[in-house]
């Protein structure tokens, strides 16, 4: 309905009405924000959500805190309405143990006191794409190949682009120096037992399984992190520091810009024919 047919209707008083009220809206919507992220803070149980801290919350409060938490494990795919609703429909079962496919493919599930979520480390992937486990894949200097349901993309570039985010998060960027790969082969792959990084601003090497410790990162999630190598060295893990020998050392220096990405997935449309199983 348009504003001057609401006005026609309701008076000239109905603008103003309604500015009111999205106003508020946003201020309740702020507040609820804040609340949701101080309970979603004190609910954290490691990388999942404790179950007594979200059935003592407020529905509304409790449902922001669960899309939150789908959203930062899976993306937009997974925090849909729907499984949102089934998390929180499936929290007072005295069985303790479901689980549930959303969407994207992340698998949501409890376990006793807590919920967890995460990607199988053996998901499907297309003819020619790699598996951990697998030989690695070499990376072409400015173009994109795929590798275990992940998009890899060099390109060519100057200076340095900063890395952000937690060790393991997709997607994820690094820099490193043209002229260090100069005559070597690029390659991605997943970790293997013995990997080790020398990254920049640390006296020697670390092992990549500590890193990925450190990190917090579930042991079923670590097969499941790419890494970046050239001549055997690990180069990069995504959202970690790049080994110091393939540091851009300036500016304007010629570098190579590696950009991993997961693959695109088909959209999930829930079943209302399945419900989570116990």
């Amino acid at each position: 309905m348009r504003l001057p047919l609401l006005e026609e209707a309701f008076g000239h008083g109905v603008a103003d009405g309604l500015a009111r009220s999205a106003d508020l809206l946003r201020e309740d919507d702020a507040a609820l924000d804040a609340l949701a992220a101080e309970a979603a803070a004190a609910a954290r149980a490691g990388r999942g959500l404790a179950v007594a801290r979200l059935t003592a919350l407020p529905a509304a409060i409790a449902r922001r805190v669960v899309h939150r938490w789908l959203l930062a494990r899976g993306g937009a795919a997974a925090a849909t309405f729907d499984a949102v609703r089934r998390v929180l429909a499936n929290l007072d079962g005295k069985s303790g143990r479901w689980q549930f496919t959303a969407g994207g493919g992340l698998r949501v599930c409890r376990r006793g006191a807590a919920l967890a979520a995460a990607r199988p480390a053996a998901s499907p992937v297309r003819t020619g794409q790699q598996q951990p486990g697998e030989k690695s894949r070499f990376l072409r200097r400015d173009g994109t190949v795929s590798i275990g349901g992940l998009r890899v993309t060099v390109r060519r570039a100057r200076g340095i682009a900063r890395e952000s985010g937690p060790v393991g998060r997709l997607p994820a960027q690094c820099t490193i120096h043209a002229g260090a790969v100069r005559g070597k082969r690029l390659a991605v792959r997943f970790r293997k037992p013995g990997d080790r990084i020398a990254p920049i601003g640390l006296s020697g090497s670390r092992k990549v399984q500590d890193v990925l410790t450190d990190a917090k990162l579930p042991a079923e999630q670590r097969d499941t992190i790419p890494l970046l190598v050239c001549g055997g060295e690990v180069v990069w893990i995504p959202g970690y520091r790049v080994a110091a020998r393939y540091a851009v050392p300036g500016p304007d220096a010629p570098s190579l810009r590696v950009t991993i990405r997961r693959a695109l997935t088909p959209r999930i449309r829930p079943s209302r024919a399945s419900p989570p199983r116990r």
